[in-house]
């Protein structure tokens, strides 16, 4: 199963979408960022994608009431991240209804930050790992800068502490809707982890070309903002677009995917 998660940004309490994560690029689709979380519930979700861009661009606190209202008015599990760069940031998140929590910055400049958070928690299983990608590189601190470390270097120290999930986003296609671009994913699809992919998808092809190539090689999800929030598709016919490229994969021969 490929899951279709529809993205809820919150900047300065309005739901927007980010072109390339530039805040100075921001589309508002609605001032209730709840009331979208609500009809992406009503529309079929299975999950949602909320992200505090205030505190991944400016290091401000996360909305953690916003979340807690999303969680318990649509009754949907939430995977959040947003400037949550420390284990007491991520279990605060947590106690806010979060299911899921997402950590990047912290993870990718401190080798240790994951077996620290590892311990305090018990377990990573709440916890996704986010790994942005542009030009092949990691980036940081919402998008700001890149990361010294290399891709290598951080999937070992997630695996050694026990992260299972990563989301991978192309930040250089997030928010444009110009289509996903398959070698920015393709390296972390046989890595071990589950991937949740992110970045550039514009309509049900893009669906099916990921579910198509990648699902149940890896791909355990699909994070998708504009397009949804533009009308160029609904969150139905993107499960659609999933579950049958996945179920027209298996039936094919080796090395064929039907696009």
């Amino acid at each position: 199963m490929v899951e279709i998660i529809p993205a809820v940004d919150i900047l300065e309490g309005r739901c927007v979408r980010l072109e390339k994560g530039e805040r100075g690029r921001a589309t508002v689709y609605d001032l209730d960022p709840v009331a979208v979380a609500r009809r992406f519930a009503r529309a079929g979700a299975t999950r949602l994608h909320v992200v505090g861009l205030d505190g991944a661009i400016a290091a401000q606190s996360p909305p953690l009431p916003v979340l807690r209202a999303i969680v318990e008015q649509t009754g949907l599990p939430v995977q959040y991240g947003g400037g949550l760069r420390s284990v007491e940031e991520m279990l605060e998140a947590l106690g806010a209804g979060a299911s899921w929590v997402i950590t990047g910055t912290s993870a990718l400049a401190d080798p240790g930050f994951l077996r620290q958070a590892a311990s305090a928690m018990g377990s990573l299983t709440q916890v996704i790992l986010a790994l942005d990608v542009r030009d092949g590189r990691l980036l940081v601190k919402g998008w700001q800068a890149h990361a010294a470390r290399d891709v290598v270097s951080v999937l070992e120290d997630a695996r050694l502490a026990g992260i299972t999930t990563l989301m991978v986003t192309d930040a250089g296609a997030d928010g444009t809707m110009g289509g996903i671009r398959p070698a920015v994913f393709a390296p972390f699809m046989d890595s071990g982890f589950s991937i949740i992919a992110a970045g550039g998808v514009s309509g049900v092809d893009d669906v099916r070309l990921l579910a198509g190539r990648w699902g149940g090689r890896g791909l355990a999800g699909i994070v998708i903002g504009s397009a949804l929030l533009k009308g160029r598709m609904t969150v139905e016919d993107a499960q659609s677009a999933a579950r049958a490229a996945v179920t027209g994969r298996g039936r094919q021969g080796p090395g064929e995917v039907s696009l």
